[in-house]
């Protein structure tokens, strides 16, 4: 698992590496420039434009700026700020450039920058990550310049650290940002990297963890104290392929009722396509048996697009038949397509209530809890695993005084509720009050309709599987967020495959077994 930091912890853990490695910060430095170094080099043939600010973050691009000077590369170097207040780090890279490469190297100003000159790629290390108000002045002119070079050249945009402009706290823009390809980041990832605008600015992240130094366990280092900082900022987790392969697991021994029973109840009048979905992808990510509760009048296309299914008709059935439906199984999702169907919602979360059943809501279901939120604090006062997962639409009506992009809140609302929250994002929060998970994985071609459907589908599966394998160490906030880090996963597959303009629903569901291989 990535830590993912904020500014005052990236900067708590710079100076616990600097006084206990013993490393100087300039051994730091050129291993940092040498990571942007190899990245820039993908990507220069003949010209670099090198932005530089008069901070560490300027530093380091003067160091790349001589690495690509002693490859041959030509190098324009473009300062911005008061070198006379220049730090001693950037000082002391001038000084080594010039002794060095003074005559291959063009330094210049942006008032003298030649903008008609053709750059393979332009490198931003303007501000770094202490940026906390919005750019202005000549730095407003150097961001603005960046972007036009790039939209009106093609040229590769690498930013060192975080993209200028880009708040590594919230991930907001201040003021106006680098829209950059790649951004190298060292240590750990930022969170600015990955929520609100992070993702449409960084572009591809490359995290650099150990630089010199072999980087400590940043979860202890948060457990023990050294990067709370006195505040309540929390340490969210990134999934990565070897934290998601526990759930993968299944008992060579085991049967169909070994892995997990989910009831899908969706799907209104005329509109099977979110049960298909759902079921399909309950299916796809292990579950051993699936029943779908759905409008009567959906039942025979159901079956014959499901066959792997059972089936029941929720307008059809008696109080005592949907007990028996819902005891059945291991979990429920519900919401799915469902429409206004008060009857059929109170029903099914009345009875999962007095049977202590799991329950995923999803789309209809949310719009119906958010004008009878007392269904979610009856759950939390018997202890029963509920897991949401509004969109920010949903989440607005929900929980419309806070923001579904700041892990705080979203935290502080799951351990309101009881519950574990899967706020859906560009970047999906996950947390269940005390754990967070930031996923990565995932691209815009999945913000399509029936996408929602697939990952309550997975999500119920998950954890299904986990009630099944009560007294082993899979916990249900960690399920539910290797069920988002596995639809996020598929959907980049079914991206490379088909584009992510192009891509279906159901092709995430036809990509899982793929992430599963």
């Amino acid at each position: 698992m990535q830590a993912v930091l904020t500014t005052k912890q990236t900067k708590a853990l710079e100076e616990y590496l600097k006084e206990t490695s013993g490393v100087p910060s300039l051994l730091l430095m050129e291993y940092a420039a040498s990571a942007v170094f190899e990245t820039v080099m993908k990507h220069a043939e003949h010209e670099v434009l090198v932005f530089a600010g008069t901070g560490n973050n300027g530093a380091d691009g003067l160091a790349v700026a001589r690495m690509l000077a002693n490859s041959r590369v030509g190098v324009t170097v473009c300062v911005i700020g008061n070198i006379e207040h220049a730090s001693v780090e950037w000082q002391t890279q001038k000084k080594m450039l010039d002794s060095l490469y003074e005559k291959e190297v063009l330094f210049t100003g942006l008032e003298s920058l030649d903008e008609n000159k053709r750059y393979d790629a332009v490198v931003d290390a303007l501000l770094g990550i202490g940026l906390n108000r919005p750019v202005s002045g000549e730095y407003l002119a150097a961001v603005c310049l960046i972007n036009d070079l790039k939209k009106k050249t093609k040229c590769k945009v690498i930013a060192v650290d975080i993209p200028t402009g880009l708040s590594s706290d919230t991930g907001d823009v201040l003021g106006y940002a680098v829209y950059a390809d790649e951004t190298v980041t060292f240590f750990a990832i930022k969170r600015g990297c990955l929520i609100s605008k992070g993702r449409t600015y960084t572009g591809e992240v490359q995290l650099i963890e150990d630089l010199a130094v072999n980087t400590p366990d940043i979860n202890r280092m948060y457990q023990d104290g050294l990067l709370s900082l006195g505040s309540d900022e929390l340490l969210p987790l990134s999934l990565e392929e070897d934290d998601v392969k526990d759930i993968m697991h299944r008992n060579p021994s085991g049967n169909k009722s070994n892995f997990g029973k989910v009831l899908c109840v969706c799907g209104s009048k005329g509109m099977p396509g979110a049960c298909i979905l759902n079921a399909r992808a309950c299916f796809a990510a292990g579950a051993g048996m699936v029943k779908v509760l759905s409008y009567s009048e959906n039942l025979s296309m159901l079956m014959h697009e499901i066959p792997e299914a059972m089936f029941a008709a929720y307008d059809k059935i008696s109080y005592k038949e949907m007990e028996e439906n819902v005891s059945w199984c291991d979990c429920v999702v519900i919401g799915c397509g469902l429409g206004k169907n008060a009857l059929i919602m109170d029903g099914v979360l009345e009875v999962a209530l007095a049977k202590d059943k799991p329950i995923v809501i999803d789309a209809d279901g949310l719009n119906h809890i958010a004008n009878n939120m007392n269904i979610l604090t009856a759950r939390k006062a018997k202890g029963l695993i509920t897991v949401i997962t509004p969109h920010p639409g949903e989440w607005s009506r929900l929980f419309p005084d806070t923001s579904c992009s700041s892990p705080e809140s979203v935290a502080q609302k799951a351990d309101e509720i009881g519950g574990i929250i899967v706020a859906k994002n560009a970047t999906t929060i996950v947390t269940d009050g005390n754990n967070v998970y930031l996923n990565d994985t995932g691209n815009d071609g999945m913000a399509t309709a029936g996408s929602g459907d697939v990952l309550s589908g997975i999500i119920a599966a998950f954890v299904s599987k986990t009630v099944k394998s009560e007294g082993t160490d899979m916990d249900h906030c960690r399920a539910v967020a290797s069920a988002v880090w596995f639809h996020g996963k598929a959907g980049d597959i079914a991206a490379k495959e088909k584009s992510a303009a192009a891509m279906l629903p159901s092709d995430m569901i036809r990509n899982l077994p793929n992430v599963y291989k």
